[in-house]
């Protein structure tokens, strides 16, 4: 018996400010739902990529796919309407979509659900439960990062620790500064202190501990090899 649902229903279940479904497939074989999505009437705060500004000549109408979060045991895809505008600073530009935060075919909780999963698994292991390629669940996270660094409250520079790392016969040495911050060098946060996540842990312990900076030195060590082994 074929599942039927209305147009409406699929809107408060996908939960997309200033967006309606009007159209949606549903394959029971497959386990798959996809979902037509464009603004609702009235909706038409249209935004620049580029600049922010706010404007009202639209240039063109396409779709993009994107994979959302799954909806029970169905894998969902949405087909997003999107505009582009014509800015005058910045020319013919894609429109600002807070559910779209790049140009991967991601929505935004999609991609915050792979890296909140990261955060306590491997990346094969993330990897391997949402059937896609290791290289884009790593630069999921890492997009991840850079907006959750991006959006939170940096406490003013105290102390500033560096530390050279070896790469290699050709590139020999590199000089990496990083502030020392005394939750960070505790083992709380070590994975969000830097991209490169191995060597920023062990820039920071090493740098406190040559700037005799007081810590709680047993509990970052014994929390260290957790956070280095568990992106490997």
């Amino acid at each position: 018996m074929p599942i039927t649902m209305r147009d409406s229903d699929l809107t408060k279940l996908l939960g997309w400010p200033g967006c309606r479904v009007y159209r949606h497939e549903i394959d029971e074989r497959a386990k798959t739902l996809r979902l037509w999505i464009r603004r609702k009437r009235g909706n038409r705060k249209l935004v620049c990529s580029g600049c922010g500004r706010k404007l009202d000549a639209v240039h063109e109408v396409s779709e993009r796919e994107v994979r959302d979060l799954p909806c029970m045991e169905f894998r969902t895809t949405v087909m997003v309407e999107v505009y582009r505008v014509c800015c005058p600073d910045c020319g013919i530009k894609m429109e600002k979509v807070p559910q779209l935060p790049s140009k991967a075919p991601f929505s935004r909780r999609f991609e915050d659900a792979v890296g909140q999963a990261c955060e306590s698994a491997a990346v094969r292991q993330v990897a391997l439960r949402l059937g896609l390629p290791g290289s884009t669940v790593r630069a999921i996270d890492l997009r991840y990062l850079e907006r959750w660094a991006a959006a939170r409250r940096k406490p003013a520079l105290a102390q500033m620790g560096v530390d050279e790392i070896y790469l290699g016969k050709k590139q020999k040495f590199i000089t990496v500064p990083d502030p020392i911050d005394l939750a960070d060098a505790s083992g709380s946060t070590v994975r969000k202190a830097h991209p490169c996540h191995t060597w920023s842990a062990l820039v920071i312990v090493h740098s406190c501990f040559l700037a005799r900076t007081p810590f709680r030195h047993r509990s970052g060590l014994a929390r260290l090899p957790h956070c280095l082994n568990r992106r490997e």
